[in-house]
């Protein structure tokens, strides 16, 4: 009799503790969350409504728990090689421009977007193409309710030889929330890189 009243005992105490495990996962990012003043939201933005604590909850769990998926666009004479932050160019006349970007999901909806614009020609004499151009830029697009980008940062450095491009991006994005007729702020730094190749082809 004792020994089955310990096991229920262990049973209760092992599921107490999952039950509990589960409701406090987000609560400590949830109260966390600086509140700030109306006033100081920025003009353009309108914050993300939330009815309840549990929805804020579920949102930043499912929403914001990861720096998603890349994607890959391109234009002009480029097509992606089979990495996601690697394009590689075939060049098939004297010269020519194009864009590549690449975009992270900073919340259901957003995209963050990092973009190089680019330009190269066939270097004099030779039968080699070289980059002569790249400027890089970044921008967040979609839904982006509640969203503002900041301290936005980009540099698109040509290789010594003018084979490849590499362009970095960083910036800020805040979340504004409303809940309970509080104004929260969540804020997270995020880093983009990609990298743009170039080969000639000879017909």
């Amino acid at each position: 009799m004792k020994k089955q009243i310990g096991l229920l005992l262990i049973l209760f105490l092992s599921l107490s503790s999952n039950v509990y495990a589960e409701y406090v996962s987000y609560t400590p990012l949830v109260d966390s969350l600086e509140t700030i003043s109306a006033e100081d939201i920025p003009q353009h933005i309108q914050p993300l409504a939330f009815e309840t604590k549990e929805e804020l909850e579920e949102y930043l769990s499912t929403q914001l728990s990861s720096k998603n998926s890349i994607k890959t666009e391109s234009v002009e004479v480029a097509n992606p090689s089979e990495s996601l932050d690697k394009l590689l160019i075939y060049a098939t006349r004297s010269s020519g421009s194009g864009s590549y970007q690449t975009s992270t999901i900073p919340a259901s909806g957003a995209s963050l977007n990092l973009k190089t614009l680019y330009s190269y020609e066939q270097v004099p004499g030779m039968t080699t193409h070289r980059f002569t151009q790249a400027t890089g830029s970044m921008s967040l697009t979609g839904f982006t309710v509640g969203l503002d980008i900041r301290d936005i940062s980009c540099l698109s450095t040509i290789s010594s030889r003018g084979s490849s491009i590499t362009t970095t991006g960083t910036c800020t994005i805040d979340y504004y929330f409303l809940i309970d007729g509080l104004v929260k702020l969540w804020s997270d730094d995020f880093n983009m890189e990609h990298m743009i190749f170039i080969t000639s082809v000879i017909y």
